[in-house]
């Protein structure tokens, strides 16, 4: 979960967010330079935790295995959340695009950046699936489904999913 303060209180006593403590939001670490920042994601990568925030922004390490933070439980977690009310993840970035368009704000764009290999296909993949899972279905009508799945041809069209 993303913090809202630079301290957290632990049994009365504040304790400030140190970047070995792997901080799920950079905006929140004690030491915002380049070294506190790569020793935040190390720490958080050595545990799995391959998201991290850094306010609206999310940042993503590529693991280069599977993970079991994709299923359906997973996605579910996200639904109907605030971003920055659960843990990083991609599906929080998902649903608040989702619930931006939901809110009327208008078409909505995700940039996904990083060098080759670094996840960008996946990532994609996974947006795409949690908003195929999260948009409304009229009786019979899967046009919103249509809509996002025909996306993902385009994408592999231009070599960008």
């Amino acid at each position: 979960r993303c913090h809202d303060m630079a301290a957290v209180e632990d049994e009365g006593i504040f304790r400030i967010q140190r970047p070995e403590d792997g901080v799920p939001d950079l905006t929140k670490l004690s030491d915002l330079d380049n070294n506190g920042i790569s020793t935040n994601l190390q720490v958080r990568f050595g545990r799995d935790e391959i998201y991290t925030c850094c306010g609206t922004i999310l940042v993503a390490c590529n693991p280069f295995k599977r993970l079991a933070c994709y299923r359906q439980e997973d996605m579910a977690r996200y639904m109907g959340q605030r971003f920055g009310g659960q843990s990083p993840h991609v599906f929080a970035t998902a649903e608040a695009t989702f619930d931006n368009i939901r809110q009327g704000e208008g078409n909505q764009s995700v940039v996904i950046s990083g060098e080759s290999g670094s996840g960008k296909t996946e990532t994609t993949k996974l947006i795409l699936r949690y908003l195929t899972a999260v948009a409304p279905r009229a009786a019979g009508n899967m046009l919103m489904e249509e809509q996002i799945m025909e996306a993902n041809v385009l994408l592999e069209a231009f070599g960008n999913a």
